[in-house]
Formats: structure tokens, C-alpha cells, sequence
């Protein structure tokens, strides 16, 4: 068994990463070295990939920090951002979004979390296994833009999608925490995938039944 450590630093860690979750690296050739400008890792047979980025300051070549993302087809205009106290948010007050309690003590203690439709939120993070991938961060920012380019000018994300983004404050040069906030992405992706498909079904099913109910001259109007 491959053992994983930090002790090559943060360049080894995540070419590990990468081999494990068979992830396709961006590699930079600078001065005769390699550097990792992005890892882009799939999520099994889900139509998503986390893609995840050293973050360096510019003009300084310094890294600072750590950023994960993820494009997803959105159905709604549903968006909401969690971050410790520490964070100072305003990307929430430019979505209109509100403060909302999760009714988990410990979790409202250490997290800020907003949105702007309260029913999802919490519907959400009702989740008992999604909440404790979160408790497991110790400082982060958590968050869907349906405009990624608010964030980094850059960014270009699909039509009809939204980004699910993931950002701290340190370079994570751990394995295991690596692991901890791409399961945390797929978590969150795969409970906005289920609620979608929830919604979607009972529409189907509302519309069914509401055919079947309606005199036989009727269907032919709809």
C-alpha cells in the first residue's frame, strides 16, 4: 500500500492526489522546473469535474491558498455560500441572499450560512453527513455563482450552468484533507443532483395524476 506524506511538500501531495484519483494534472514548465498550475479530477459516472488550483499571489509567485470548483447544469436560480466567522462575505449581500440557522448548534456557531431561498438552504443542510464534511474544515468559503467571472474575470463557465466553489485561505498540502473537500464538493453536488430529481419527479407524477382526473375532451387542450 502507497503511503501518503506531506513531508516532499505540496507539489509531491498532489501528483499523489492525482495518481489516486486518476485526476489529469496542468503542468507549467518554468526554469527547468515543473510547476501544477490546476488538477482537474473526475467524479465517477457523474457528468463533473472538481477542478482544483493552487492559488498564488501575483507578482510574488507566493502561494496562498487553495481553491476547488465545480460546473454543474443548474435547474434553478437556487444559490447559497457557508463560511467561517472570519470570513468577511459580501458576495452574499450581492445576491440578496439572507443569514439562515441550520437549528445544529455547533454547526451556527461556527458557520455563517446564507442563501436566498430558506426552504432549499435548509433542506440542504438538514444533510447530518454533508454537515460533518463541513465541521471537518477549519476555515473556508463555500459557495454557488451563477457568474463565476464576479469571482476571477477569467473563468468561463458553460451556459445554463452554475460553479459550486470551494476557497481557503492556506495551500492544502495534506492528502487526507485534500480528499475531505472533494468529498465535500460531490457531496454537495450530488444532493443539489437529488433534489432536482426529486422536484422533477413529483412534477411528473402531479401532472400524471392531474391527466387522469380530467375529462377525456380536456386532454386534447393541453
Amino acid at each position: 500500500m502507497k503511503m501518503h506524506t506531506k513531508i516532499y511538500g505540496w507539489d509531491y501531495v498532489w501528483r499523489d492526489f492525482a495518481d489516486e484519483m486518476q485526476a489529469e494534472l496542468s503542468i507549467e514548465e518554468s526554469q527547468s522546473k515543473s510547476i501544477i498550475k490546476s488538477m482537474h479530477v473526475p467524479v465517477g459516472n457523474k457528468p463533473w469535474t472538481i477542478t482544483i488550483n493552487p492559488n498564488i499571489h501575483k507578482g510574488k509567485g507566493i502561494h496562498t491558498g487553495t481553491t476547488f470548483t465545480a460546473a454543474y447544469r443548474a435547474k434553478d436560480n437556487f444559490v447559497f455560500a457557508i463560511h467561517t466567522e472570519k470570513w468577511l462575505d459580501h458576495f452574499g449581500k450581492l445576491f440578496g441572499m439572507q443569514d439562515y440557522q441550520i437549528g445544529d448548534d455547533e454547526f451556527d456557531h461556527k458557520f455563517i450560512v446564507q442563501g436566498n431561498d430558506k426552504a432549499k438552504v435548509l433542506d440542504l443542510f438538514s444533510d447530518q453527513a454533508l454537515r460533518d464534511l463541513i465541521m471537518l474544515q477549519p476555515s473556508l468559503q463555500l459557495r454557488i455563482l451563477s457568474d463565476a467571472s464576479i469571482f476571477l474575470s477569467e473563468w468561463k463557465v458553460p451556459k445554463d450552468h452554475n460553479v459550486l466553489i470551494y476557497t481557503q485561505e492556506t495551500l492544502i498540502d495534506d492528502f487526507d484533507h485534500l480528499k475531505s473537500v472533494y468529498d465535500l464538493l460531490v457531496a454537495v453536488l450530488n444532493q443539489l443532483d437529488a433534489r432536482v430529481d426529486a422536484r422533477e419527479n413529483n412534477t411528473n407524477a402531479l401532472n400524471v395524476h392531474a391527466q387522469r382526473h380530467l375529462p377525456q375532451s380536456s386532454l386534447f387542450k393541453l
